[in-house]
């Protein structure tokens, strides 16, 4: 797949998300997305992709935005953002990336460890590996069991399940994929070989793997470029303060 292809795929997938026409996207400017569940909260994400900041918000803070943009264009950094939004502040950045060849770099498991394909609708499988794992770990992997993953695999020692990988749909191509290794069997590379193995299994059902990353999470990110994974776009969360 090559950059164009990827190109036009995350073009469909934000056109699709944000009820926006694609044609624009190279061009500066801002599409907004209206988060119901945000209604009355301060909270707001962006993605600066292609040029175009995408804003997802509540009803209030979407009206803010759009209140300060110049005949529907917005600036393109974090400092416009900053010296336009009373109160702007950034929580987290993510950096969003993106498989650069046509498989996963190779990254066997060693030793006694061994994966197997579970289905999302097994939650006593999933949830007694959750409950070996810290809640930390948990929610920056964010494996929800009520929101399944669309594919499964986890990492087994002795019949024990020690590391997860999965990814789920964003709209009919996209793959986004999760990791969480047990913190007791990190430095193995198993975070290398799971991620390796869900973005073949990803791309083998026809889906464009991403994968994304606290920008604090250097050994996150370092896995995803070992799998041979780029950055293509980076995305923040924040607060309009006050």
């Amino acid at each position: 797949m090559n950059n164009q292809e990827i190109y036009e795929i995350i073009k469909a997938n934000k056109s699709d998300y944000y009820s926006c026409d694609s044609k624009g996207f190279e061009t500066e400017g801002s599409c907004f997305k209206l988060l119901e569940e945000y209604n009355g909260s301060n909270a707001f994400e962006v993605e600066k992709i292609f040029n175009h900041l995408f804003i997802s918000a509540g009803k209030e803070l979407i009206e803010y935005f759009q209140s300060i943009t110049d005949q529907g264009r917005l600036g393109l950094s974090q400092d416009f953002l900053k010296n336009q939004c009373r109160g702007f502040k950034v929580e987290e950045t993510c950096i969003n990336m993106v498989l650069s060849g046509d498989n996963a770099l190779e990254h066997p498991l060693h030793g006694d460890y061994e994966f197997k394909a579970i289905p999302p609708e097994d939650h006593k499988t999933l949830q007694s590996f959750m409950d070996s794992c810290r809640k930390e770990d948990i929610e920056e992997a964010m494996i929800d069991l009520e929101d399944p993953d669309y594919r499964i695999i986890l990492v087994y020692k002795d019949d024990i399940p020690v590391g997860y990988a999965g990814y789920r749909l964003w709209g009919s191509t996209v793959g986004d994929v999760g990791i969480l290794i047990h913190h007791e069997h990190r430095k193995k590379g198993l975070a290398s070989a799971a991620v390796a193995k869900i973005t073949d299994l990803c791309l083998g059902n026809g889906h464009l793997p991403l994968y994304r990353a606290s920008m604090e999470n250097t050994g996150s990110v370092a896995v995803a470029r070992r799998v041979g994974y780029t950055p293509l776009w980076e995305s923040y969360e924040g607060v309009i303060e006050g």
